[in-house]
Parts: structure tokens; sequence; C-alpha cells
């Protein structure tokens, strides 16, 4: 229940999983990385050599979270422009219903003064 409702809503994000990912491996490489080597040699002996380890694991997530973001980004504009474009404008809207009432009107006119001409017998003012 707790996993479900609060966690996994958490991690649904990649950026999230991204983040919390570069977390656990910095605090592996701070912890754990002292013991990688032989015993002549040691790459991540000193402080330094881990802060910059980490420095550039937090270097590459920003990157790929970056990139993710702006390929997104790019994305979901691409799809806007083309809903855009395939929705009629207002203007071209009333424009092909006012041609279609016109044609409306134009055939119901002709209908009623097909039928209602012979009986009607307009005369005009002399």
């Amino acid at each position: 229940m707790i996993f479900r409702r609060y966690i996994f809503p958490i991690f649904r994000s990649i950026y999230t999983a991204l983040i919390f990912l570069a977390l656990i491996f910095s605090a592996l490489i701070w912890f754990f990385a002292a013991h990688i080597g032989s015993e002549t040699w040691r790459p991540f002996d000193s402080d330094t050599n881990r802060w910059i380890a980490i420095g550039v694991l937090w270097f590459i997530t920003l990157a790929i979270l970056l990139t993710i973001f702006l390929i997104r980004r790019r994305r979901e504009k691409a799809m806007t422009e083309e809903i855009v474009e395939s929705v009629e404008t207002g203007d071209d809207m009333i424009a092909g219903r006012a041609g279609k009432l016109a044609v409306t009107v134009s055939y119901v006119s002709h209908q009623l003064d097909w039928k209602l001409v012979p009986c009607l017998q307009l005369k005009t003012p002399e």
C-alpha cells in the first residue's frame, strides 16, 4: 500500500529515477571505490579522486537528463504544430459553414419557389 501510493509514483518519472540512481552510484563510489584496485595501485584512494569521479557521474547524469528534456520538448512542439495545422481556424470554419448555409438556403428557396409560385400568382403593382 505504501509502496504503491507513495514510492511508485516517484519512480514513474525518468528524471527522478535517473537522479536516484546517480545518488546510489555516488554513495557507492564514496564508500566502496577506495577498495578497488590492486596492492600497489588504488585509483580512488584519495578523496579528491572520488570527488572527481562523483562529479563526472553527475555531469553525465545531468547531460542525459537535459537531452531527454530537450528531445521531449521538441517532440511535443512538433505535435502541437501538427495539431494546429490540422485544425481549421475560426475564419475558415465560419466561411465553410456560411458557404454550406448559403447552398442550403438557395436550395430551399428554389424548392419553395418551384412549389409556391404557381399558387401565389404574385401581381406587380401598376
